[in-house]
């Protein structure tokens, strides 16, 4: 999965929060659902751009929050797969 790149579905989303640092969601399937992303996952739905991999932010976060890169990889993987299931990303590079 670190080589993976992921990219953001057709999904309205903007920035939001007192810090401008959340970001409010809208899923696809015109259901109303609203998500309200905190800062950290805020930051990896910006980074699934289709250029970035997990590996790069992986790195990224971990460099942040001085936290081990096979922690973050597992909550990363985790939330990346949570968010390809609601349709709000989708992966756009498998390589081995």
């Amino acid at each position: 999965m670190l080589n993976r790149k992921y990219v953001h579905a057709n999904v309205k989303w903007r920035w939001d929060g007192e810090d401008g640092q959340h970001i409010t969601l809208l899923l696809p399937d015109k259901s109303g659902t609203v998500y309200f992303l905190n800062p950290t996952a805020a930051f990896i739905f910006i980074m699934c751009d289709g250029k970035n991999t997990v590996n790069d932010i992986v790195q990224l976060i971990s460099e942040r929050y001085k936290e081990s890169a096979d922690r973050v990889l597992r909550d990363v993987e985790a939330f990346l797969i949570y968010l390809e299931d609601l349709g709000l990303v989708r992966c756009t590079d498998v390589q081995a």
